[in-house]
């Protein structure tokens, strides 16, 4: 079991880093997208990048934009006649292995699923016509059995899950009836026993509560905060480290951005974090710094121009705020995520009421490790039982030694993270060191659940200090086949190369110069026998850029330029594939 393919760039403080101000720069992906009430983001074609979607109040839409991998955008309307549409979603929601999108609309009381027929084709599915001022969807396994259940909150004042059966037909069944103004839903497992709890946000109540699951999908209410003014959205996450969910919340009418922490048996203690923060809206906890604690990102607007900002948690759960965006029109909610593939967290948002736009907010922090994978003719779809290969590097780009752990979790298509799957402990890299491991096999057991998985590998101090992760995704569909597999098992041993000398083991040798370019490098490469040669650019994340050749060449030294002009700045690798050989190397580019 040893063996993967990992790109790791490795900074001689693995444990406590240092960062400079994080500087964000705004894009525009639509600049007419009327009402734009919620965002999403995720790769649903499976080309490596990050598309994004959009639910728009006042255009009726359910949209999505295509990210052609250097974020220029191109819009498809999905649906174009969904009644104040409010909330969007992607999810693999037939476990055939491609994302579906899930989508609410309140004056329509619909909640539709558009399927995916794996080449972005969407057929709807409504779940129901009869939800009255649909506000809010959240998709989840609720009942663990594999399948995709739904969340959704009414302004009626109604939380409801729609049980799945597994052929995509939906049950519903009412968990409150009487949460007055109800907002936003949300799932995760609160008490740690296993089965997923429900948190909701109530406006006229001013209340944030959680429904515990009793395994059997019989809900018991708990208040956390009866008094919140304007209970606007609620997300969860171990805000504190200490092993345990606690929430996070914003109040419109009150102005303010909370946290409660949770001591481990469910009880709650409310923090401020911000309490001038006029109309606060969406909310997210995320590390946005790089440096392994829980930051917060949250959206102020009545309507009129409002602030993006985020708080910096200092390891201990003081918060300084800090700016995305002073002031802009209408925003309404955010998702945070990496949308350019460099190694830091992004910020996807809408500004619905008055802006009518989709953004981006693009940060220019430099992480301190960056941590990839190159899968194997993407896009990912095994049967059960099967299995598939990715390769990878580990270097260290310091002049100082490092010992360094690396592991390996899955996101389960119900959304749970498993794991680790694999770890590797105490890999000496010395510096300027590369530890190659090519072609890995990742072996998918009989019994994975269908569906759609992210496969995440993390570098750094396990398990108290993810330097820098990245994943891929794959998805599982059934086989007929009786499988011996009965673990994720991952195969192949490490291979010890020194991979960015100018002389690696093997018959070949590539090179690029002027390294780092601006805009134009000449890739040299040098074989020793003909043969079929292909010549491929990767990013920081191990995601396929682009072929700069292939095709059949004789025995010696050959050239090959890049034009990088349309790319932006960064580390990239270029890739040399003779037969079954293959080098790769690092290169940046300066602008």
């Amino acid at each position: 079991m040893k063996h993967l393919v990992i790109i790791a760039f490795l900074s001689a403080f693995l444990t406590a880093p240092a960062f400079s101000q994080i500087n964000w720069t705004r894009h525009t992906i639509d600049g007419s997208f009327d009402g734009g009430s919620e965002v999403y983001a995720t790769d649903v074609d499976g080309d490596g990048d990050v598309d994004i979607f959009g639910a728009g109040l006042h255009a009726n839409d359910i949209a999505w934009w295509e990210n052609d991998g250097n974020q220029n955008f191109t819009k498809f309307i999905i649906d174009s006649d969904y009644t104040d549409a409010r909330s969007v979603y992607a999810k693999d929601m037939d476990n055939d292995g491609d994302v579906d999108i899930l989508g609410a609309a309140s004056t329509d009381s619909s909640i539709t699923i558009w399927e995916n027929d794996g080449n972005e084709n969407f057929t709807e599915n409504t779940v129901t016509t009869d939800y009255d001022d649909a506000w809010h969807v959240y998709p989840i396994d609720l009942d663990g059995d594999d399948d995709i259940d739904i969340l959704s909150a009414s302004s009626q004042g109604w939380i409801t899950w729609w049980q799945n059966d597994g052929s995509q037909n939906f049950t519903q069944h009412d968990i409150a009836t009487d949460f007055s103004s109800a907002r936003v839903v949300y799932a995760i497992d609160m008490d740690g026993d296993g089965d997923n709890d429900v948190l909701g946000a109530a406006f006229y109540a001013d209340e944030i509560a959680w429904w515990e699951n009793d395994g059997s999908q019989n809900f018991s209410k708990h208040t956390i905060d009866a008094t919140f003014d304007g209970a606007n959205e609620v997300f969860a996450t171990d805000m504190d480290n200490d092993g345990d969910i606690d929430v996070l919340g914003t109040a419109y009418l009150g102005g303010d951005v909370t946290w409660w922490e949770n001591n481990g048996s469910e009880v709650f203690t409310k923090h401020n974090i911000d309490t001038n923060f006029p109309s606060a809206r969406g909310v997210h906890g995320i590390d946005i710094d790089g440096d392994s604690d829980m930051d917060v990102i949250a959206t102020g607007s009545g309507g009129g121009n409002g602030p993006v900002k985020w708080w910096e948690n200092d390891g201990n759960q003081n918060f300084t705020i800090q700016t995305i965006e002073p002031s802009i029109s209408g925003p309404t909610w955010l998702y945070p995520i990496d949308i350019d593939n460099d190694g830091d967290v992004d910020v996807a948002g809408t500004c619905g009421y008055s802006g009518d736009a989709v953004y981006w907010w693009e940060s220019d922090q430099d992480p301190i490790t960056g941590i990839s994978m190159i899968p194997g003719n993407p896009p990912i779809v095994v049967r059960a039982g099967g299995n598939f290969r990715f390769t990878g590097i580990l270097t260290n780009n310091t002049n100082q030694s490092q010992v360094v752990d690396v592991w390996i979790n899955i996101r389960t298509p119900d959304g749970l993270l498993y794991g680790p799957i694999e770890r590797f402990n105490n890999l000496p890299v010395n510096p300027g060191q590369t530890l190659l491991a090519l072609n890995a096999r990742q072996n998918i057991p009989g019994f994975a659940p269908y569906g759609s998985y992210d496969y995440i590998a993390y570098c750094g101090d396990y398990p108290w200090t993810v330097a820098h992760q990245a994943n891929f995704r794959f998805g599982v569909i059934p086989s007929s086949i009786a499988s011996a597999n009965d673990s994720w098992n991952l195969e192949n041993a490490w291979i010890y190369e020194e991979a960015m000398t100018e002389k690696p083991s093997g018959s070949s040798v590539i090179s690029a110069y002027p390294n780092p370019f601006n805009a134009q490098t000449t890739i040299t490469f040098e074989i020793s026998s003909a043969s079929e040669v292909r010549v491929e650019i990767y990013n920081t994340l191990g995601q396929y850029v682009t072929t700069l050749f292939e095709g059949y060449r004789e025995a010696g030294a050959h050239t090959v330029n890049w034009d990088a002009s349309g790319y932006s700045s960064g580390i990239y690798f270029y890739r040399l594939t003779v037969g079954n050989e293959h080098l790769i190397k690092r290169i940046t580019l300066l602008k």
